[in-house]
């Protein structure tokens, strides 16, 4: 499902998704004074979504939604820290919303008192609230004897359905790539670079003479990316060379390219139907 806290997070919503009473057992930890529970009606009315994108306010990690309710959950594992600043724009997401409960929850093993402390000032009308992921476990998940849920119709939904596929940051890695660097990649399935990152995708810039724009026509898959110290990538860089040697999949042709005004970073945000 992606890197570790991609993944975790993920998980968490699908299980929110499919588990009333865990999604309930949630609100009533982290709001003990707040009356309210989904009912199955309400929760058929309700959308559920990871990393939803609200352009200049960023991407909420989970977000549930409908009429009655709106929460937001902002997720880091580890020593990962909740911004103030990025916890402002979620909340004025939440400050614009037509709910008449409008939640935030800090999610991480973190102590966010003070950050939350600042926003209960100026939010007035959102109610916030701490929970770490060992809450998460203990205090929730550990309770039910089993969760069911069919994790191939999941797949299949967020893949085939009215989802969307997201690839956004450094997840696809637009390269110019010239003489035997070009062979590399279209011959033998291999990029180098002296920079190291973990993208999903390397694509090829290529110039389009019709529409005289710059333009992506194919994406590799990155299988995997080789230490210049490894014995893969030293076939690759001789004469001592010190690029990372990314190692690609089979190449996807697009039905339509992405045309794109490329910054000189590289790092594209697209979105896939």
């Amino acid at each position: 499902m992606g890197r570790e806290e991609t993944a975790l997070t993920r998980s968490l919503l699908t299980i929110l998704y499919k588990d009333k009473l865990t999604l309930n057992g949630l609100i009533k930890f982290c709001f003990p004074e707040l009356k309210f529970h989904f009912t199955n009606t309400l929760l058929r009315q309700s959308s559920f979504a990871f990393e939803k994108d609200h352009g200049e306010y960023g991407r909420t990690d989970i977000e549930i939604l409908n009429k009655s309710i709106h929460l937001i959950i902002e997720a880091k594992i580890g020593g990962g820290q909740i911004r103030i600043d990025q916890a402002k724009k979620y909340s004025n997401i939440l400050n614009e919303s037509l709910s008449k409960i409008k939640l935030f929850v800090f999610l991480s093993e973190l102590n966010n008192y003070s950050a939350i402390k600042k926003l209960k000032s100026k939010y007035r009308n959102i109610k916030y609230s701490n929970i770490s992921w060992a809450n998460i476990f203990d205090e929730l998940l550990k309770k039910r004897k089993s969760i069911s849920i069919n994790l191939r119709d999941e797949f299949r939904n967020a893949l085939l359905g009215s989802h969307e596929m997201k690839i956004s940051d450094i997840d696809i890695w637009a390269v110019v790539v010239r003489g035997k660097e070009e062979l590399n990649l279209e011959k033998h399935g291999i990029y180098r670079n002296n920079k190291y990152h973990n993208p999903i995708m390397v694509a090829k810039r290529e110039w389009d003479k019709d529409i005289k724009k710059v333009v992506i026509n194919n994406l590799y898959p990155v299988l995997h990316v080789h230490d210049p110290r490894s014995d893969f990538a030293k076939k690759y860089n001789q004469n001592n060379g010190k690029d990372y040697v990314y190692q690609l999949g089979e190449k996807i042709i697009l039905k339509n390219p992405i045309i794109k005004k490329f910054s000189q970073a590289s790092a594209i945000a697209m979105t896939f139907k």
